[in-house]
């Protein structure tokens, strides 16, 4: 092994421990309102069920509107890179304006 492999081994190492202890300590993450005792009381508090279900709708509609967003990001970002591979950086949409595209790109 070379003085460079060696030093990345070193160095993947280190930070595969450092990501490991920190994973390792983190809480188990509950979402408020959602702990054992309180998920167990929906069964006899109708008004606690009805605000958790609230609760995870609305939480479910902005993850919904967060995994849209990203999609979009990804899509743009993908033609993006092919534009940029394909020598074609005039615009996000590779060969969008042809000979001509190059001077329009503004």
């Amino acid at each position: 092994q070379t003085h460079c492999s060696q030093a990345t081994l070193s160095r993947v190492a280190k930070d595969v421990l450092k990501y490991s202890q920190k994973a390792n300590s983190e809480k188990t993450p509950i979402l408020i309102g959602f702990t054992p005792r309180e998920v167990d009381s929906f069964h006899s508090n109708p008004g606690a069920l009805s605000t958790a279900m609230g609760q995870l709708n609305s939480l479910i509609t902005g993850l919904n509107q967060a995994m849209e967003f990203d999609r979009k990001s990804l899509w743009n970002l993908m033609n993006r890179a092919l534009a940029i591979a394909t020598s074609d950086e005039r615009s996000d949409t590779p060969n969008s304006g042809g000979p001509n595209g190059e001077i329009n790109f503004l």
